[in-house]
């Protein structure tokens, strides 16, 4: 069966995997000093690909303020 917020068209939060993934790709922004390309590589992902995920997630181009030098 599915879970209630399915049924109902809830997707308030993140659960299991995209939570998981969120914390990854925020790391390695923070890792990469918020530059979105290095941080791309260091995931082994594409950096339109990694837009995308940030847009999913729900993770702004500037996360937590780190500067993108």
């Amino acid at each position: 069966p599915r879970p209630a917020a399915d049924l109902l068209g809830r997707q308030d939060d993140l659960r299991g995997f995209d939570k998981g993934e969120r914390a990854a790709v925020i790391r390695a922004l923070a890792r990469a000093s918020g530059n979105v390309s290095a941080a791309a590589r260091a995931l082994g992902i594409g950096r339109a690909t990694l837009y995308r995920r940030m847009a999913r997630l729900g993770i702004g181009d500037n996360p937590g303020g780190l500067s993108q030098s």
